[in-house]
């Protein structure tokens, strides 16, 4: 799984989804967050996630999330709680943790390996039981990112008269 490029040696993990939310105001509350970073001077990888909490819950929930290189810790600390979030995810060299948003406690940690799917994808979990308090099984459907294209994907679709290159959702795990 390749995220970001191998120099990004820290990175947080952030959303503003609330399982108590609707639809639409967990959607503006994710624009408001993307603006927030942007306006902290951020960059960002958006990531989306489908998962679902057996057996009482079959519907698949969807959940977006703000990859952010280089982030600081305590922005992103910050961000969490301004959106009412449990948990946020924060990469410091080669240990990942979970980290509790209001005081800043690490929940769990493991050693960082991009390469191990299985092992970001239990991880991801157990930060989704955090962030939502769930005591249940939580299963992970899918974790998709946000391609956007670059000048070269653009060039290339132009000389190929395929229109423009399109932003796009791609996978990064699918069960």
């Amino acid at each position: 799984m390749q995220l970001l490029s191998p120099n990004i040696k820290c990175f947080s993990i952030v959303s503003s989804f609330n399982k108590d939310c609707t639809s639409d105001n967990n959607r503006m509350a994710h624009e408001s967050i993307k603006a927030n970073l942007r306006n902290l001077n951020y960059v960002f990888v958006e990531l989306k996630c489908h998962y679902r909490c057996p057996p009482k819950i079959a519907k698949l929930n969807e959940e977006y999330t703000l990859l952010v290189p280089n982030a600081n810790l305590y922005d992103i600390m910050l961000l969490g709680e301004k959106y009412y979030q449990k948990a946020v995810i924060n990469k410091d060299g080669s240990t990942i943790n979970i980290m509790d948003a209001e005081v800043g406690r690490i929940l769990s940690s493991i050693k960082y390996d991009e390469g191990d799917i299985k092992k970001w994808v239990a991880f991801y979990t157990e930060y989704l039981m955090h962030k939502y308090c769930i005591d249940s099984k939580i299963e992970i459907v899918s974790i998709e990112k946000l391609q956007v294209p670059t000048r070269t994907d653009s060039l290339l679709s132009y000389k190929n008269k395929e229109g423009l290159a399109a932003t796009r959702w791609v996978s990064i795990y699918d069960i």
